[in-house]
């Protein structure tokens, strides 16, 4: 159990006698009598509030709990997206960083930082070590203070658990691709651990990001582990070690989020945070303008609606960051029409498409194409940019290119070889106005250039449906990290499967060896020179070959309440709540 605070501590637990001294140390001052006939009177006194200014010794009226109202457009069907794979839900990654640390968390750079553990390991401090044969080490310290929600200590037997679930396959759960460069993670006290690895990593530092709970997670793990991913402690019965613990979850309505006493990083000074999931950006701007709503989190409104409510809402501002970039994803697996799969047709459609219109009509020019893979907020974007291979708006390059694959326009103005028409082209795109824009405008630009397009927007009963969304027949918009991890996605391990459920980030199924193994070798390299040159070819295969068709960089809008402080505007991996303890709200 947590050691309780010293005026709670019960005898014999703590031997000090100075102000707050526990009862065994009283006694030995005043005798049990006095202890006694102190404890009655304060037992027939009138009780007092928690967090009142008399509870703290001060005078004046009650205090009122200091509570605001996020909203995310979304329902997502767990808090963890863990247990959801696959499956972007906007804002679910700001909602488990607010109940759930791990080790160290990061922000919207990127930039770990400890949290759970008492530092993250570098070869600098001496936690990371390189050794002779090739292997690394990287040793964990828990902090002292370190519990779950329920008041049970953190230990290293949680992380021991935690790789065990994580390192099993058979589970449908979001695989850790640092797992398959582990040797051993052995448990050397309650509050140390040490990762043996049979090849280096890079990211070794950011290793249990998300730890899971052994006390309530390893009996059903042992009995039933097919069962493990339905258990109510996914929603209801949620136990993390974030700022804010669930007070209660309203399955595809809200959840309620209580300050963390016990927080490592310092109790929050908001004591209640509600967490809205709303079914459009209508409902969201309607609740923004009416006041019901402090925040937004994730990818919410759109820059176009964000803009424009900006200009209404007098009691908030917006604020905009990078966020991450938007990509049309081709099927390659098994393209519909099969043309698809053709990189010469892809890189024709990419001459149809006008991005620099895209940029400035949708977003008002406040971003930029994404020529490159890397975005321009990562360390790798000007040293990757002159490798990318770029496609600029030209029609008649098009025309040309679909010519020399057989293709001319019929008299009905549209694309047709010696079998007849090209079939229609499927976009899918989530029900996110942005997304949508985009879709309906890459849509028409094709159409003018003679190549039918059929769009598909993704309504909410649909996204959690991950077999229908990842086999799409010819293209899928949707937004994806521009960053290593980003890369680590479109390895082959991460294709959606049905023997894997569907799980996975490399949308395109792209199944050639040769950037699966460049992201390997990437993944093992720590000298930050021969890695660059690794990370410059993967730039120009993606590129090359259009395994993601870049759009353009995409600009998140977070809308915060004027008496709401200290929110930093960020992308919707949940970096921008890193520092949720230290909001204050007047």
């Amino acid at each position: 159990m947590p050691k309780m605070p010293r005026s709670l501590a019960a005898p014999g637990e703590d031997s000090s006698e100075g102000p707050g001294a526990s009862p065994a140390a009283l006694a030995r001052r005043v005798g049990w009598a006095g202890l006694l006939l102190g404890l009655l009177i304060a037992g027939c006194a009138p009780a007092i509030p928690a967090g009142s200014g008399a509870a703290a010794g001060q005078s004046g009226p009650l205090a009122t709990p200091k509570r605001i109202v996020a909203g995310i457009l979304s329902a997502p069907p767990a808090i963890d997206p863990y247990v959801t794979p696959g499956i972007t839900q906007p804002g679910q990654a700001g909602l488990h960083t607010l109940v759930h640390v791990g080790l160290s968390i990061a922000d919207d750079a990127g930039r770990l930082s400890p949290a759970l553990a008492e530092a993250v390991p570098s070869v600098d401090n001496g936690l990371w070590r390189l050794l002779a044969d090739g292997r690394m080490e990287t040793t964990w310290k828990i902090r002292p203070d370190a519990f779950w929600h329920d008041g049970t200590p953190v230990t290293a037997n949680d992380l021991v658990f935690t790789a065990m679930v994580g390192r099993d396959r058979e589970l449908p759960l979001s695989p850790d691709f640092g797992y398959d460069s582990v040797e051993n993670i052995h448990a050397v006290d309650a509050r140390t651990l040490t990762v043996t690895w049979k090849q280096p990593y890079i990211d070794a530092d950011g290793l249990f990001l998300s730890p899971l709970p052994k006390h309530l997670l390893e009996q059903q793990y042992a009995e039933d582990k097919s069962k493990l991913v339905q258990l109510r402690y996914w929603t209801d019965d949620f136990v993390g070690t974030g700022p804010y613990k669930l007070g209660s979850w309203v399955s595809g309505s809200a959840a309620v989020l209580e300050a963390n006493e016990q927080y490592v990083l310092g109790r929050p000074k908001i004591d209640e945070v509600e967490i809205r999931f709303l079914a459009d950006p209508s409902t969201m701007s309607a609740n923004l303008l009416a006041g019901s709503l402090d925040l937004t989190l994730g990818k919410g409104l759109s820059l176009d609606q964000a803009l424009q409510l900006e200009s209404q809402w007098q009691a908030g501002r917006m604020e905009t960051a990078a966020a991450s970039s938007l990509f049309m994803y081709p099927q390659l697996l098994n393209s519909s029409p099969a043309i698809v799969g053709d990189v010469r047709f892809r890189k024709a459609l990419m001459h149809a498409t006008d991005r620099q219109e895209l940029v400035d009509t949708i977003m008002y020019g406040r971003t930029t194409v994404a020529h490159n893979y890397f975005s321009p907020s990562t360390p790798e974007y000007e040293d990757t940019l002159d490798v990318a291979v770029k496609y600029p708006f030209d029609a008649a390059q098009f025309a040309g290119m679909t010519e020399a694959l057989g293709y001319t326009k019929g008299a009905d103005g549209q694309l047709r070889d010696a079998q007849g028409p090209l079939p229609a082209l499927e976009i899918r795109a989530n029900d996110v106005d942005t997304n949508t824009k985009v879709m309906y405008a890459i849509a028409d630009q094709w159409q003018r250039l003679g190549v039918k397009v059929d769009p598909v927007v993704i309504v909410p009963e649909r996204r959690n449906d991950a077999a229908w969304i990842t086999t799409f027949p010819s293209f899928y918009l949707n937004r994806m990290p521009s960053d290593l991890s980003g890369l680590k996605r479109m390895h082959r391990n991460q294709t959606p499967l049905p023997e894997n459920g569907f799980r996975g980030g490399n949308y395109s199924r792209y199944q050639g060896t040769d950037l699966s193994d460049l992201v390997d070798r990437i993944y093992v390299t720590i000298p930050k020179g021969q890695r660059l040159d690794l990370e410059r070819q993967s730039v120009r295969l993606v590129t090359d070959q259009l395994i993601r068709m870049g759009i353009f960089y995409d600009v998140q809008a977070t809308l915060i309440a004027n008496r709401l402080h200290g929110v930093i505007a960020g992308n919707s991996t949940g970096g921008s709540v890193a520092n949720a303890h230290q909001w204050t709200v007047d």
